[in-house]
């Protein structure tokens, strides 16, 4: 099974010292991101948050699997809204 995750999960379990325990909860799947993650992660580690060396390092060598879109999947989340959840104005 795969488990994808993101940067709230990550960073929060990285900040509380915490990581191993959602390595070790899924030892039988795998943990994976979307490219973005990884992105804001490694930007995270550059702007000096190091407790993030963790995730970034576990994604550097395969724990964390990196997902990638097939183009089929590109087009389809290129007509989504690029925030969701939100609520309409004036409502």
């Amino acid at each position: 099974m795969t488990i994808a995750s993101d940067t709230n999960i990550l960073s929060l379990l990285a900040a509380a010292n915490a990581f191993g325990e959602l390595q070790r909860l899924f030892v039988r799947s795998t943990l994976s991101i979307p490219p973005a993650v990884r992105g804001k992660l490694q930007i995270a580690v550059e702007q000096g948050r190091a407790y993030l060396d963790i995730p970034v390092t576990a994604i550097a060598v395969s724990e964390i699997a990196v997902l990638v879109l097939t183009d089929e999947e590109r087009t389809l989340a290129s007509t989504l809204p690029r925030r969701l959840n939100l609520v309409p104005p004036n409502s």
